[in-house]
């Protein structure tokens, strides 16, 4: 379906980044794009590669967890010292 949108853009005369970029997060190769587009694989790439990257960079970043200070709270790894292990229960 990306690929048939970016078909249409092109027809169209219409900026192509954005329907590359989907093109791309649905799955299509950059083969596939540069045949949707009228060029090679390596001219698609050339040409919204970085666009792309970006976009996937600044998506994974959205969608990490934020850091929990806790997680580095002991630079010297002695986690031991932080872990409070359960009593006897047989004295």
């Amino acid at each position: 379906m990306e690929l048939t949108k970016l078909r249409i853009r092109r027809a169209a005369n219409v900026d192509l980044g954005g329907a590359v970029i989907a093109a791309r997060i649905a799955g299509a190769t950059w083969e596939q794009v540069g045949a949707a587009v009228g060029s090679s694989r390596q001219a698609a790439f050339e040409r919204w590669g970085k666009a792309v990257k970006a976009f996937e960079e600044a998506r994974r970043q959205a969608n990490r967890m934020p850091e929990d200070v806790l997680d580095r709270f002991d630079p010297a790894g002695r986690v031991s010292q932080f872990v409070i292990e359960p009593e006897d229960q047989d004295g």
